[in-house]
């Protein structure tokens, strides 16, 4: 004789994407007052802090630099980190120009980021300042792709100041 099979219930519980939204903002509320709790009372984390100032500095880096290179919304890309400044500048009349354009645009771009920058605590540490010159994708030659044109490479002198390209 076989035993009687035991039988067994499994209840299955599905979250859905919908059932386990929370606004992003909401988020950020929770973790900034969690911050000082955890931190011992001492205010906002700084990895929070430290973020919202770098994106505000690319942010302010990238649009001078599109005032002053007379480039297009969306044409400059600025990434700043401890110690490095790396600026992109995608157009397409600059990426077609000739290298003396290249170079002059390069030079222009890093005197407006350190401009932009004078009064941001954070851009001492900055030594090194690279702007790369890209073309932008294009269709008419049945391609995406962009491609770098050139890469200057500028290094904080003795003065404070970033000078002639090296490299």
């Amino acid at each position: 004789m076989r035993p009687a099979a035991a039988s067994r219930t499994v209840n299955h519980m599905t979250l859905s994407a919908a059932s386990v939204r929370i606004p992003c903002a909401t988020i950020i509320v929770l973790l900034a007052a969690a911050a000082p709790a955890a931190c011992g009372g001492r205010g906002p984390g700084p990895a929070l802090h430290e973020g919202l100032h770098t994106r505000s500095a690319e942010i302010t880096v990238a649009e001078a630099i599109v005032a002053s290179g007379g480039y297009g919304a969306g044409a400059v890309t600025v990434l700043f980190s401890r110690t490095q400044l790396r600026i992109l500048i995608s157009d397409r009349r600059l990426a077609e120009a000739d290298p003396a354009s290249h170079a002059a645009a390069a030079l222009q771009a890093v005197t407006t980021a350190q401009r932009a920058l004078t009064t941001d605590p954070e851009f001492p540490s900055v030594e090194a300042i690279s702007v790369a010159i890209v073309h932008p994708p294009s269709l008419g030659s049945g391609a995406l792709a962009s491609h770098t044109e050139e890469v200057f490479d500028f290094r904080r002198d003795t003065g404070g100041d970033f000078g002639a390209p090296r490299g």
